[in-house]
């Protein structure tokens, strides 16, 4: 059975940020399953499967992703069997949706610092 590597995270914020930083920002490979699955009021589970042709490095890297004290000892299979627990389920590729509301999110966000920075910068230009 290939290594999987499952955290029950309090907050979905951080798993969405942590999997946007460390797929699409870092590209760290080498998972072959990746499960994202948000219960109804609360915690956000993560689970990663690792290939077993996944580097040493892209390994270390999905093993500290999460703090240490958040990793559960139950794998993918187990979790997907109680799926009516779960108000949302993000799968392998699906998962890519998850990180495209991060990306927009995080767009937002920059358009909002920009638009304040700008209107301060304005005001500067308005005084006497």
């Amino acid at each position: 059975m290939a290594v999987q590597l499952v955290w029950r995270v309090p907050q979905r914020e951080r798993v969405a940020e942590v999997l946007y930083v460390t797929m699409r920002l870092m590209h760290v490979g080498g998972w072959r399953r990746v499960l994202v699955a948000q219960e109804s009021r609360g915690a956000c589970w993560c689970a990663v499967e690792l290939d077993d042709q996944a580097r040493e490095d892209d390994a270390a890297t999905w093993a500290a992703s999460f703090e240490r004290r958040y990793r559960q000892d139950v794998t993918i299979d187990e979790l997907m069997a109680g799926w009516q627990r779960f108000s949302e389920v993000y799968i392998d590729g699906g998962v890519g949706e998850l990180l495209n509301q991060v990306e927009r999110l995080r767009a937002e966000r920059d358009n909002l610092r920009r638009a304040e920075r700008d209107e301060a910068w304005k005001r500067t230009l308005r005084r006497p």
